[in-house]
Parts: structure tokens; C-alpha cells; sequence
């Protein structure tokens, strides 16, 4: 005789599903202040306190943990979009116009990834560390295909166009509410004069 077939979640399911409130629950929150208790991230989330300390020890755990998504979701945008193979040639087109495309796509997304970035400090250095190299790398690549000028140095390039895109999505999902032209602007004017004249 066949056991019956359950139709509750496993525990697995149910434990992923839980973490997943937490830390919608706690983006939302952190976003607007960061003195957040767990017992209001366990209530927004709509769970208990005891839920939310089985998963994390106390809200510093949660925060590093929704930082460490954002970034590990940054770098798969960067990566995705623009590979990580520093040759020359490896892309086709402006590699200028590849990372204003990137850029301008990415900031309007809503989630736990905009309101983490969105609100962090804006030389967050976890967060400039996972763009940087592969921005750097990317600049490189352009100088090499004598696309960008050659009197400037990648490393600074990448964390400068970092920092402008960190300061455009808090502009964009902030309290500010600008809209995506005008925090688009200063990386527009910034990428223009990164490019070789001919």
C-alpha cells in the first residue's frame, strides 16, 4: 500500500521561504532606518521572533546577510553583461555604450538588491570592492581597443563610475524619487570624457 502523498512544503521549503521574508521583511526596513529591532523585522515579515533568531543571531547578522545578496547580485550583472575577460575584443560595440546600457537597465530594478545598494553609504567599501575589478578590467579592455583615452588609470576610472552609479540609485529609489534621465546624467557626462577623441 502506497504511503499518501503530502501536500505540506518540507521543512527544507518552509525554513528557504522563511529566510526569504526575513530579508524582504529587513531590506525594506533597514532602507529607512537602521536601528531596526528583530522584532520588527519579525512582525513586517510576518513571522515570529523565535523564527527570525533560528535563521540569524541579531540584526547585524541579517544586515551583512542582504548586503552580501546585493553584492553577489551586482557582480552577476556586471559579469553577465560584460563578461570578465579583460582581452581586447571580447566585446562587440562600445564598451562606453555597454556600460550606459548596463547601468540604465539595472538602477530602476526594485527589490532587495536596489533598496540595499540604494541606501548604503556611498564608499561602502564591500560594495566597491565587488564592481570594482571587474569595471576596472572592462576600462581596460576599451583602452586596449584604443576606445578610452590612455592618460587615465582604470583603477580610479572604475571606482569613480562605482561611486556615481551607487549616488544615481539612491537619487532613484530613495526618498529623492528622481527619475532615471536625470541620475543618468552624471554617468553619461562621466563615460563621454573617459572616451578617446579621434
Amino acid at each position: 500500500m502506497s504511503q499518501p502523498v503530502s501536500t505540506r512544503p518540507s521543512a527544507r521549503a518552509d525554513a528557504r521561504r522563511n529566510r526569504e521574508q526575513i530579508l524582504d521583511a529587513a531590506a525594506a526596513l533597514l532602507a529607512q532606518d537602521a536601528n531596526v529591532t528583530i522584532g520588527e523585522i519579525a512582525a513586517a515579515a510576518g513571522l515570529g521572533r523565535a523564527t527570525v533568531y533560528r535563521h540569524f543571531p541579531d540584526v547585524s547578522a541579517i544586515h551583512a546577510a542582504v548586503k552580501e545578496e546585493a553584492r553577489e547580485f551586482g557582480k552577476g550583472i556586471v559579469r553577465d553583461r560584460l563578461g570578465a575577460d579583460p582581452r581586447p575584443g571580447t566585446c562587440e560595440g562600445s564598451l562606453a555604450d555597454t556600460l550606459l546600457q548596463m547601468t540604465r537597465e539595472n538602477l530602476p530594478k526594485q527589490g532587495r538588491w536596489g533598496a540595499t545598494i540604494s541606501h548604503e553609504p556611498l564608499q561602502d567599501e564591500d560594495l566597491i570592492a565587488t564592481f570594482t575589478p571587474v569595471v576596472a578590467a572592462t576600462f581596460k579592455r576599451g583602452q586596449q581597443r584604443g576606445e578610452f583615452r590612455q592618460d587615465v588609470t582604470a583603477d580610479v576610472v572604475a571606482e569613480t563610475f562605482v561611486a556615481l552609479t551607487f549616488r544615481a540609485a539612491r537619487q532613484l529609489q530613495g526618498r529623492e524619487q528622481a527619475d532615471l534621465e536625470t541620475v543618468m546624467q552624471s554617468v553619461e557626462v562621466f563615460l563621454d570624457g573617459l572616451r578617446r577623441r579621434r
